[in-house]
């Protein structure tokens, strides 16, 4: 299990879609990070999804907020 702090906005939206892709825990927050405690198959997960919206090519544009979510956590798991 890895500790780490990632954006907010887009963890919660790529909780709403991962089903039984590892397991983490969601330690603390603030307004703006989520503190997760995840395994390894988690984090990849995560690192996926965020890596899919981070490329504008991949979706509509109506969502910038996600968008940048998404770049600031494949900075955060690529770190």
């Amino acid at each position: 299990m890895k500790t780490i702090k990632v954006p907010r906005l887009f963890y919660e939206d790529h909780a709403g879609r991962a089903a039984n892709e590892g397991k983490a825990f969601w330690i603390t927050s603030d307004r703006n990070t989520i503190t997760l405690e995840a395994d390894e198959a988690a984090l990849q997960a995560l690192l996926k999804d965020a890596q899919w919206y981070a490329d504008r090519r991949n979706h509509d544009t109506g969502w910038p907020a996600l968008h940048r979510s998404a770049k600031a956590t494949v900075q955060r798991l690529s770190a």
